[in-house]
Order: C-alpha cells, then sequence, then structure tokens
C-alpha cells in the first residue's frame, strides 16, 4: 500500500506544461518572423536549410513532449488502481502503530495518508496457520498480540494473528514465565525452562499441529 502522490503529480504536470507553454510561444514567434523572409518556403521544407534555432526548438520541444506524455500516462495508470478498502487501511494503521517492529519516523508517519494512496495487490486471505508459517516463528512468539497484522511492502502479505492464537502465546508465557517446560505431549513438567530458542521452537511445532 503506498500513496498515490497525486497533487504533487499535478504540480510537477503543470510545471512541464507551462515550460511547453513557452515553447510553443517561441516556435510561433520565430514561425511569424521567417514568415515575413522570402525563402520561409524553403526553410520549413528543406532538412538542410540550415535553420538551426528551429531545429534545436524542435528537439527540445520533442524531448519535453515525452517527459510530459509519459508523466500524463503514469499518473493516469496509477489513479486506475484499486482504492484500498477501510480493513486494509486499519490493518496497516494496527501494525503501524503496535509494538511489532520499529520503525523510522518517517516511515510511522506514512499511515496517516493511505487514505490517499492504492493498493497496488490485493492481500491474500488464508487460514490463521498459512501466515504464520510463512513468518520467522521466533519473531511471531516473542510480539503476538491479538489483531495484529504484519505488512510486509514487496509481497503484501497480511499475517494475521487470532485472539485465539494470541491468548495460546500468552498462557505460554505464563508457563515459562513460571520455570515449566512445555513437553511435546501438551503436558507441563514443573522444571527450569530449557534454552528459550529450543522452547520456541517446540512451542512452534505444536502450534502447528
Amino acid at each position: 500500500m503506498f500513496r498515490s502522490f497525486t497533487r504533487l503529480h499535478a504540480r510537477v504536470l503543470l510545471h512541464k506544461q507551462d515550460e511547453l507553454a513557452e515553447l510553443e510561444q517561441r516556435l510561433d514567434q520565430l514561425d511569424q518572423k521567417d514568415s515575413k523572409v522570402d525563402s520561409y518556403r524553403l526553410l520549413t521544407n528543406r532538412h538542410t536549410s540550415g535553420d538551426t534555432e528551429r531545429r534545436a526548438l524542435l528537439s527540445q520541444i520533442e524531448s519535453k513532449l515525452n517527459e510530459f506524455s509519459n508523466l500524463l500516462k503514469s499518473l493516469l495508470d496509477h489513479l486506475e488502481r484499486p482504492e484500498p478498502d477501510e480493513s486494509q487501511i486499519k490493518s496497516v494503521r494496527n501494525w503501524v502503530d503496535g509494538y511489532i517492529c520499529k520503525i523510522g519516523r518517517s516511515e510511522g508517519q506514512a499511515h496517516q495518508s493511505f487514505e490517499t494512496g492504492s493498493c497496488l495487490t490485493c492481500p491474500d486471505y488464508h487460514s490463521g496457520c498459512y501466515h504464520l508459517g510463512r513468518a520467522n516463528r521466533s519473531f511471531v512468539l516473542s510480539t503476538a498480540c491479538p489483531d495484529a497484522a504484519l505488512h510486509y511492502c514487496g509481497l503484501y502479505v497480511y499475517l494475521l494473528i487470532s485472539t485465539l492464537l494470541a491468548d495460546i502465546v500468552q498462557k505460554l508465557r505464563n508457563i515459562l514465565g513460571n520455570g515449566g517446560i512445555l513437553c511435546r505431549n501438551g503436558r507441563v513438567r514443573g522444571e527450569l525452562a530449557i534454552d528459550s530458542l529450543t522452547t520456541l521452537d517446540l512451542v512452534w511445532q505444536l502450534i502447528m499441529k
């Protein structure tokens, strides 16, 4: 999800348009000046007329026209993209406002204008386990919270963690916090917790089953 920057597109297009208008006026003045000369017809028809000023001006106009046309086409194509719905915007806001990932100030302010953005790719909604399996397990278990959403800009994939899964994670945290170990059969043994990474790997396997 990205901002469309429609206003900036319009400002740049207006600037390009103003430049083209000036070049057009210069060409008209040049044509008017040459029309008063007897050799005007030859100047406008001969490819090797020696009229370097006109050719240079036309070359500049061509370059500016291409820039203007490409920018305008890009904006029109961008405006045709579907806008994100409210649920998508809310999910990204929840991710930005939460504590899932530390981000810089500029990225953190991006969600303030998501209403004017466009959804480049629709999210892929599948089961919670499907999304859970696509993330870093220790990262998810250590940061899980109800209704949290992870937003990967490159793939635009949502990882939705349901309240049920969040509740499971919280219970597991309580178990580990009290010095218990969760065995593969789902029972809790009252022993000191083993290495945290090993415990998280075991928890992950139990959840995925």
